[in-house]
């Protein structure tokens, strides 16, 4: 199965999944990574990389 990694600035993408998940429910395989504003973009990386 296909997954969907969501990420954006700030809480953007957990909005994101939240709306869609109000609309077509619970989704599997769909995550929300949040770049929070001073985040360094190794840690970003790593957190992707993990899902």
């Amino acid at each position: 199965m296909i997954g969907i990694i969501i990420v954006t600035h700030s809480n953007f993408a957990e909005g994101i999944k939240n709306s869609v998940e109000m609309i077509a429910g619970k989704q599997d395989n769909f995550t929300a990574i949040n770049f929070e504003n001073g985040e360094d973009i190794e840690d970003l990386k790593n957190r992707i990389s993990q899902k």
